[in-house]
Parts: C-alpha cells; sequence; structure tokens
C-alpha cells in the first residue's frame, strides 16, 4: 500500500529531522534519536511511545532494579508488549471509523465506581495511582480506552447474542456445564523443592500481599512479580468450574466476593494468591463463552484487515 508507506516514511523523517534539531543539555548526555516500531494503518507507534508504556506497567518492579536490570527487563518485553499496543489500537481505530467514545462523563462514573468498589477516598485513591506509576491524566486515558473499545466490541462483535434464556439453559446441560464457574487471576511464588529459597518466598509474598492491601491493581502486580505461567496476562486463569477445583482452592475462593484476594495459600509447589475476579453461573458461563469467541473472530477480522507493519 503506498499510500501507508508514504505516509509511515514522512513520519520518520520528520522525527528524525527533530531529533537532530535538538541538542543535548550538555556533551556526556546521551543523545535518544525517536523511531518508528510499528505502522497500525496510518498511524505510527514511536519508540519513545513504546518504552513509556512499558514503564508504566512495569513501574513497580523496575522501582527494584539497577539501571542495567532495567533496560534488560524493558528489552525482553518490548516485542510482546508491541503486540498488545497493535491489538489495542485497531480497536480504538475501528471506535473512531464509527464515531464511538468515551466522555468525560463516562470517565467520571467509571472512577467513582472504582472508588466505591475498594472503598477508597480520594486521597488514597490518588496513592494507589501514583504507586502504578501513573498521573491522574494518565489513569483517565487508560479508562476511557477501556470504556472506548468495550463499546465498539458489544456494538461490533456481541450484539444479538443475548437469545432466549430457555435455550441458553439447554445448550448448558448440552455442553455439561453444570456447577459455578469462576474467574480467577493468580499471584505465583515457585518453592523450590529442598526449600532452600523458604526465606525468599516468604520476604516477596509478605511485601506482595502489602501491596495488594493497599490498593494496587492485582493485576498490575501479578505482570511485576508472579512466577506463575500466566504472569504476562496478569495472572489471568480463566474461568474454572467449582466441580474442577482443588479442595485447597475452594476453601478460600467461595467465600470471596467479586475483586476481593485470598490470603497466601501455601501449597507443595509454592506459595498462591488468588483474586475473584467474576463468577458466572453454568446459563452465564455458556454465553459469556459465545460472547468471548464473538470477540476473538471480530479481533482476528480487524487484525488481518490492517495494514500492520512492525518494524522493532
Amino acid at each position: 500500500m503506498p499510500l501507508l508507506r508514504h505516509i509511515a516514511i514522512n513520519i520518520a523523517a520528520a522525527l528524525m529531522a527533530a531529533a537532530f534539531m535538538c541538542s543535548p543539555a550538555s556533551a556526556e548526555e546521551p543523545i535518544v534519536l525517536d523511531r518508528i516500531v510499528a505502522v497500525v494503518n496510518n498511524e505510527a507507534v514511536t519508540w519513545i511511545e513504546l518504552y513509556e508504556d512499558m514503564k508504566r506497567e512495569l513501574a513497580p518492579a523496575l522501582l527494584r532494579m539497577s539501571e542495567d536490570e532495567k533496560r534488560a527487563a524493558l528489552k525482553q518485553a518490548e516485542s510482546s508488549h508491541l503486540d498488545r499496543m497493535i491489538v489495542k489500537l485497531v480497536q480504538i481505530q475501528r471506535a473512531e471509523e464509527l464515531g464511538i467514545e468515551a466522555t468525560q462523563m463516562d470517565v467520571d462514573m467509571a472512577l467513582r465506581n472504582i472508588r466505591t468498589k475498594y472503598s477508597m477516598d480520594e486521597e488514597a485513591f490518588r496513592a494507589a495511582i501514583k504507586s502504578e506509576g501513573l498521573t491522574m491524566e494518565q489513569y483517565r486515558q487508560v479508562l476511557s480506552e477501556q470504556i472506548t473499545i468495550g463499546r465498539v466490541a458489544d456494538r461490533d462483535a456481541r450484539s444479538g447474542l443475548e437469545g432466549d434464556e430457555a435455550a441458553i439453559r439447554r445448550e448448558a446441560e448440552r455442553l455439561g456445564v453444570t456447577s459455578t464457574s469462576y474467574r480467577l487471576r493468580q499471584i505465583f511464588f515457585r518453592m523450590a523443592e529442598d526449600g532452600s529459597n523458604f526465606g525468599d518466598v516468604k520476604a516477596r509474598v509478605q511485601q506482595v500481599y502489602s501491596e495488594l492491601k493497599a490498593g494496587r491493581d492485582f493485576g498490575a502486580v501479578a505482570a511485576a512479580y508472579s512466577e506463575g505461567p500466566t504472569a504476562k496476562d496478569g495472572g489471568d486463569l480463566g474461568y474454572i468450574s467449582e466441580s474442577d477445583m482443588s479442595d485447597l482452592f475452594k476453601e478460600h475462593v467461595l467465600k470471596l466476593a467479586p475483586g476481593a484476594f485470598t490470603e497466601p495459600i501455601p501449597t507443595g509447589t509454592g506459595v498462591h494468591i488468588l483474586m475473584l475476579q467474576d463468577r458466572l453461573e453454568p446459563a452465564q458461563f455458556v454465553m459469556q463463552e459465545a460472547m468471548d469467541k464473538a470477540h476473538q473472530r471480530w479481533l482476528g477480522g480487524l487484525l488481518d484487515s490492517a495494514y500492520i507493519d512492525i518494524r522493532l
């Protein structure tokens, strides 16, 4: 697509020109030249945008690292993080095409709902946001994007799926979905077979549990600290039916309200902290599965039809 390539080249030229026009404050300071790391349709994602986004997401973990460790961690995460930025961008572009956007009133309402959910006053709420490495303006932008993406997905992918409740119940029975399903997130610390890392695990569990109780987002903490296989997804384990859950986990999870998390749970392999994100009865679970599949088909279609040029 020559036009899109032409746009990308012009953007790149402008970035390079701007970089050379800006002289450093001193001879010792390195010159950081921005560059394009991806073009999505007619929009460019720059290296600085990618790294600023990564630094916000990984802020709590980065605080504990040396400069060399920070550079290594950011370098390791850049490819997967860029993929997530591209997925978000194609959805935002579709919303813009349809004229769908979140208003300031929508964001204000979302903020009030979050504060109410976690019983936080304004001061505590702002402190929690700051601990995530975000300003209030940045947090509002994140919420605005989430609301916008949810609305365009509802409009394009999920409309018309509600169907007849009796038919949904019959489908649940046909699929053998007979027990309540729980969507869980997990933070996991692995214990060595000989217990040699017990002290280290104990200290990390105490630190993480303190951060969670202070109001930090569970998914962000999981991404920063968890040693589980789903850490990069914010510890998301998906839906687990009550019948498939271990007795130990049932003991802790079944009494949780959505949004709440367990105390640290020691097992033979390590220590788990679980958060209940959602609870669905059989018919609700079947409907949610249908909506998730419709969303994945829609998102796949957006990505397939988009012009994506990765230059990382």
